[in-house]
């Protein structure tokens, strides 16, 4: 058996206002394409991890049907300043075996509110 293979991560929209402004995306829907050798999407894990401001998150992604795994990031407190959150794609397979997205997509969370 070999890891499942992540493709298509992408993150939408792609630019975030802080939870509490008036106007803007608060959340980001992260989507990827996921396949495995063996185990069918009800068998897999797949999540997403994320920095901001030092620490990291983990989301759960839930199937969304035809190997499409979705989650959202977001709502997301003020950073110190506007940041470029890396996200990266995990899946693990029936029998363990992982594989992480290649390179990140990122999201811009910024520090002021879009004007109205």
């Amino acid at each position: 058996m070999t890891a499942p293979v992540v493709d298509g991560v992408r993150a939408d929209p792609g630019e975030l206002d802080p939870k509490g402004c008036p106007y803007g995306a608060k959340s980001s829907t992260v989507t990827a394409t996921v396949t495995d050798d063996r185990s069918g999407p009800a068998a897999l894990t797949v999540d997403f991890g994320y920095t901001l401001d030092g620490a990291t998150g983990t989301i759960r992604m839930t199937a969304a049907g035809r190997g499409v795994f979705t989650g959202t990031l977001g709502p997301l407190s003020t950073p110190r300043r506007s940041a470029r959150i890396p996200i990266r794609v995990t899946a693990a397979d029936a029998a363990g075996n992982t594989t992480t997205s290649a390179s990140p997509v990122y999201v811009t969370l910024y520090h002021d509110c879009t004007p109205g």
